[in-house]
């Protein structure tokens, strides 16, 4: 979406948070000075959107990584508004500030309603709450019609269950392409532990966790300078 606006493109959004850009921005291969506050910005919104995204973590370790990008975000307003900086020029945009915000409550209410208010105990998939799957519908919609109708969406309908269907059982993933489109993986989870998303943490491991993260947060922070 940043070279050509008119393309959507998932994958270079998931090449942005991965550990080769981290890699590359502590230790440039050219020689040239590592691009720490890049490195830490990197790190610490991939491991944001692993919180949600990741088939293979705990959720403990999610409300950590969640909680960590909380307050790193809180930690970096508050640096800006106490040294008089421009937080439209500073920082992140006022949506993504909120969106963080809603993301991590979400999750942890997410996990509180399975744990404690479920009659019978389910795993919490957290990519299974999101609104990506509903953004691929439109995306798909806007691809057949570009101005739809709601007439015209139930007349496609068996077109689009088909189209659906074959994309998320496709297994291309060449995350090198660009403008590529969209990225149907909220059905992926062949690897992922299969009783690891049932097992929830208790309220005093989450205090400890949320503590912990905001240890993190102020470290990470501290390194800047």
């Amino acid at each position: 979406d940043v070279q050509n606006t008119d393309r959507q493109d998932d994958r270079a959004a998931e090449r942005l948070f991965s550990s080769s850009v981290l890699f590359y921005t502590l230790d440039p291969p050219d020689g040239s000075l590592p691009n720490i506050g890049l490195g830490i910005y990197s790190f610490v919104f991939g491991d944001l959107c692993d919180s949600v995204q990741s088939r293979k973590i705990s959720h403990a370790i999610r409300i950590k990584m969640a909680f960590r990008a909380k307050f790193f975000k809180d930690i970096w307003r508050q640096f800006l508004r106490d040294g008089g900086y421009s937080e439209q020029r500073h920082f992140l945009s006022r949506d993504a500030n909120e969106i963080i915000d809603i993301m991590v409550n979400s999750l942890l209410g997410l996990i509180y309603i399975h744990r404690d208010h479920l009659e019978c105990k389910s795993p919490l998939l957290p990519w299974m709450h999101g609104s990506e799957s509903t953004e691929h519908v439109f995306g798909m919609l806007r691809s057949l019609i570009t101005d739809f109708s709601a007439l015209d969406v139930l007349r496609m309908i068996p077109k689009l269950t088909i189209r659906l269907q074959s994309a998320c059982k496709s297994m291309d993933r060449e995350y090198g392409k660009t403008a590529s489109g969209y990225s149907h993986t909220y059905f992926d989870s062949e690897d992922a532990p299969p009783d690891l998303f049932s097992v929830f943490p208790s309220d005093e491991e989450i205090r400890s966790l949320i503590h912990l993260a905001y240890e993190e947060a102020l470290y990470l922070w501290s390194q800047l300078g």
